[in-house]
């Protein structure tokens, strides 16, 4: 069977309503590969592998819902119900909620079993109503298949308001992950942030 970590989770999905393995078989692989690539990758803040496993095992074997029993990881800016949802910021450091955001509820609804991820935020200077912002954003750091961006707001003075860096994964056409095309790669590197104006 191909190496689960790099199908998509339509595919993951299918395999699972054809009984090509089971959800608790999915979920301790994605929790395996977890543990391989995190210790270089750094991207989750949280994980309750005996809930997920929990949740894959409460997974019916006649679900026919297209997502059901696929793991799925959830921005740490967004409240899951017991997890760590700090945004990355320091100044809410540990913090947790005791309810699962709109669009967690949808997920689960669709039969996701839900894991945590992270990114970092810090706050500068202050912004205040009618302040011209910038936001720059650039690639600042890239690994096999994933990549660091770097979210800078500033004021107009040139104070920074934020800085945020959030860690992703590249995918194929297909949604699979896959390692970045070297030309793209050195454009994103040595080019210009990308800016865009912002007013409140």
């Amino acid at each position: 069977m191909e190496d689960l970590a790099h199908l998509s989770a339509v595919e993951l999905g299918a395999l699972l309503r054809e009984h090509q393995l089971t959800p608790v078989e999915l979920v301790e692989s994605t929790l395996r590969r977890i543990e391989a690539v995190e210790p270089s990758i750094g991207a989750f803040v949280d994980l309750d592998a005996e809930r997920a496993l929990e949740q894959a095992r409460a997974v019916s074997a006649d679900d026919r819902r297209v997502f059901a029993g696929v793991p799925i990881a959830v921005k740490a800016n967004v409240p899951v119900a017991g997890l760590i949802s700090d945004h990355g910021s320091r100044l809410l450091h540990e913090q947790r909620f005791d309810y699962d955001a709109y669009v967690v509820r949808r997920m689960r609804e669709a039969g996701f079993v839900t894991l945590q991820i992270g990114h970092h935020l810090e706050l500068g200077a202050p912004a205040r109503e009618g302040d011209e912002l910038a936001i720059e954003s650039r690639l600042v750091e890239v690994r096999r298949v994933s990549g660091v961006w770097r979210h800078r707001v500033r004021r107009a003075d040139g104070a920074v308001v934020a800085v945020d860096d959030s860690r992703g994964a590249f995918l194929d056409s297909h949604g699979r992950i896959h390692s970045a095309p070297e030309r793209m790669l050195v454009a994103l590197l040595a080019g210009p942030a990308a800016t865009a104006g912002a007013a409140t």
